[in-house]
């Protein structure tokens, strides 16, 4: 009896289709209709769960904040029961305490270009100190000398002025004692002379004569007290001649003020006292926009971070802050000192590519400790990573 599982052993050729050939291929490249159905089930359910998980990821990116405000707990500075009531995190960076002074060209600089730095970087300096030279400084230097010796010369005019005055005052009172001594002894000739003329003993015209001495010596006193009356005061300032010199020498004061002014635009002073921290344009360069130099307070170092809206109702001043840098060796310790009340867009941006970059935070300053801002003094512009410890929510 032959085996018919024997795989030699052909089909009967009857015409008609077995079972297994009327049967729909299940093979590789066509599929049942339920195993049809499981798939697109199963890509539905799936497709179901990715929307949701994408979902969740741009809600988180949009509403929360970065992922430093997660930091579970602040390490130092504090007793454990404190930081464990809670902490936001922020970023920040570090500046010295009232921020970073850009010092501009001088007005009336006008296109001058740096010709000499009397300091360097990193030199501390005072407010009002001399700390650049302009290239039109010597022109300048020029200008005042010139101004300077012209008022010089309208103060001489002056002195010549009132000398003139007090000599012709002088010259006056000569004068007129001169003129009263005369017309005191013409009045005498002319008496004299009447009475001999009524003797006999002289002519008329001898008479004639000592009338016209005596109204010549007349005139000369009226001359000379009219003279005393323009010098009534030595160095009265009403005089014309006076007038006109002293209004000359107002002009060459006027003029040596503004050059000055003009001699002090060529020179570059520091408006604060502080550490220059950068110097922006070199010997020879014009300073552009940025400035010609930045001056800070390093000694004493700040910090101004950046909370994100909706967890600054968590921040108060007064609380405690720790900031970390990769580029640190230690954590900085400090003490939040003031909280903005205007909401604005980020400006410190955290290098992890999925963080939010428009996110809308406010500015919050924090005071560093005194060892902290001596370690802290040499990282001006620093992005640190801070957390602040708040009270449990």
């Amino acid at each position: 009896m032959t085996d018919l599982a024997d795989p030699l052993l052909p089909f009967a050729e009857s015409g008609k289709a077995t079972g297994a050939q009327t049967e729909p291929k299940t093979g590789p490249g066509r599929l049942s209709h339920r195993n049809a159905a499981v798939l697109t089930l199963a890509a539905l359910a799936f497709g179901v769960v990715l929307g949701a998980y994408v979902a969740a990821m741009f809600e988180r990116a949009t509403s929360s904040p970065p992922k430093s405000v997660t930091s579970a707990a602040l390490t130092g500075g504090g007793s454990a029961a404190q930081f464990a009531a809670g902490t936001v995190g922020a970023l920040g960076r570090l500046m010295p305490e009232g921020d970073i002074t850009t010092l501009a060209l001088p007005s009336g600089a006008g296109d001058a270009r740096v010709a000499r730095w009397l300091i360097g970087e990193g030199e501390r300096v005072t407010a009002g100190q001399i700390i650049a030279e302009l290239d039109n400084l010597p022109q300048r230097l020029i200008l005042r000398a010139s101004a300077a010796a012209e008022q010089a010369a309208k103060q001489a005019v002056l002195f010549q002025a009132h000398s003139q005055a007090r000599l012709g005052w002088a010259e006056a009172q000569a004068a007129s004692l001169r003129a009263n001594a005369a017309r005191l002894l013409a009045d005498q000739d002319l008496e004299r002379i009447s009475s001999l003329v009524a003797a006999g003993v002289t002519t008329q015209a001898q008479l004639d004569q000592a009338r016209a001495i005596v109204a010549q010596t007349a005139a000369d006193q009226a001359k000379a007290e009219a003279a005393i009356q323009r010098y009534s005061l030595r160095d009265a300032d009403t005089q014309p001649d006076v007038k006109l010199a002293l209004a000359n020498l107002h002009v060459a004061q006027a003029a040596l003020a503004q050059a000055e002014e003009n001699l002090a635009s060529a020179r570059v002073t520091a408006s604060v006292s502080g550490t220059v921290i950068a110097i922006h344009a070199r010997a020879g360069e014009k300073p552009a926009e940025r400035g010609i130099a930045s001056l800070g307070n390093v000694d004493r170092m700040a910090a101004e971070l950046e909370v994100y809206q909706t967890d600054i109702r968590r921040v108060a001043v007064g609380q405690k802050v720790v900031l970390t840098s990769a580029s640190l060796e230690a954590p900085l310790a400090g003490t939040v000192v003031q909280v903005d009340m205007v909401v604005q867009r980020q400006a410190v941006l955290s290098s992890d590519p999925v963080s939010n970059t428009d996110a809308r935070v406010v500015r919050v300053a924090v005071a560093l400790d005194p060892s902290s801002s001596q370690r802290a003094r040499a990282f001006t512009g620093l992005q640190v990573t801070a957390k602040i410890a708040v009270p449990a929510s």
